[in-house]
């Protein structure tokens, strides 16, 4: 990341400003750019960020897998022999894997793209991830929201979507 600074106070300075907001100084062409490193924090929550991405790509190959076989289970009879409720219940579940899949992929080329609507997209699918799979898609859906949900985290995902690091 470039940052340009003040040549008179060293004062980050925005673009499109012509004068220094602490100094009052002309920006000229000596202005000096300095590149900085992202913080600690930030390269943490990168990785924290990243670690989620891919946790949603394996779950949306967990989530195909598991709706292929509930969609052979409904195409061969394997159900007639359910109560109704519980086929109810496996066929709701079969759909709401069928959503889950490509809301996982979504929200994961987002978040490792650091883009800012993978947020929401992403605490979508953790919402519609818990009647898809009590186990998987609970421990997921709670994970992200604990992640995502996070006042500091979404203030700090906020920053690197906008600046792009």
């Amino acid at each position: 990341m470039c940052v340009v600074q003040c040549s008179e106070c060293g004062q980050a300075l925005e673009t499109g400003h012509t004068f220094c907001p602490a100094c009052g100084k002309k920006i000229s062409v000596n202005a000096t750019t300095v590149h900085t490193q992202p913080s600690r924090a930030a390269v943490i929550f990168t990785r924290k960020i990243r670690t989620l991405a891919f946790c949603w790509l394996a779950v949306a190959a967990y989530e195909t897998w598991g709706a292929y076989l509930g969609y052979s289970a409904i195409t061969n009879g394997s159900l007639s022999s359910v109560p109704e409720a519980l086929r109810w219940i496996s066929i709701a579940s079969m759909l709401a894997k069928c959503i889950v899949v490509p809301l996982s992929i979504v929200a994961a080329i987002g978040l490792l793209n650091l883009q800012g609507w993978a947020r929401t997209v992403t605490i979508t699918v953790a919402i519609i991830a818990f009647p898809a799979d009590l186990l998987i898609g609970s421990a997921m859906g709670i994970w992200t929201l604990i992640v995502l949900l996070n006042r500091n985290n979404a203030e700090t995902l906020k920053a690197l979507t906008s600046s792009g690091v």
